[in-house]
């Protein structure tokens, strides 16, 4: 996950970079990960949901929090794939040392 620190923001500390697995999406082919990383200069956490968690800046990665506001707004999903992705980015922002955004409500 190095390339977060070069090409995200700078203050990442690619230390403190976790993936957590969610399954399929709209369709069973679709494999997708959370990506959480804690921002030291902006004391956050942020997470993106993505297809490919190891290619780079060139794969799709949708950013579904910035802190604590969550922006799940430009993602289809809905019932279980929901459910799957908002539990995928509790257990993230926990294991950063965060706390849940989802209240456990999946």
């Amino acid at each position: 996950m190095e390339w977060i620190e070069g090409n995200s923001d700078p203050r990442v500390s690619a230390k403190k970079v976790i993936m957590v697995h969610v399954g399929f999406g709209l369709d069973s082919d679709s494999d997708w990960w959370i990506v959480g990383a804690y921002l030291p200069g902006y004391d956050e956490i942020w997470t993106w949901l993505t297809q490919r968690p190891m290619i780079g800046p060139g794969a799709p990665w949708i950013i579904v929090s910035e802190g604590t506001m969550k922006t799940w707004g430009g993602v289809s999903w809905k019932d279980d794939r929901l459910a799957r992705g908002l539990k995928a980015q509790d257990t993230a922002i926990t294991c950063l040392g965060g706390k849940p955004l989802s209240s456990g409500r999946y």
